[in-house]
């Protein structure tokens, strides 16, 4: 019985920790960068295996675009372009 009793106060015990507000306020931060700056590309072209594909990317503050392509067993390049200027 004292058991039981004892996991019941424990249990309320969490829930009310648990609880916004019930305890010490809790915050949390934003690390979000107002000013990023990069510009990167990355590719893999192997012969034996006929893998060729690749990623850029810029971005100047909010302002981000790029490209991915791959080259097709048939011969063809697919490529698909992005950008993305605020939200």
């Amino acid at each position: 019985m004292n058991a039981k009793v004892l996991l019941v106060v424990l249990g309320f015990a969490a829930l009310a920790y648990a609880l916004p507000g019930s305890s010490e306020e809790r915050s949390f931060e934003s690390f979000e960068s107002g000013e990023a700056k990069y510009d990167f590309n990355w590719a893999v072209r192997d012969e034996s295996s006929e893998n060729d594909f690749g990623h850029q990317e810029t971005r100047d503050g909010e302002n981000t675009q790029g490209s991915y392509y791959v080259h097709l067993p048939d011969g063809r390049l697919q490529t698909v372009k992005y950008f993305v200027d605020g939200d």
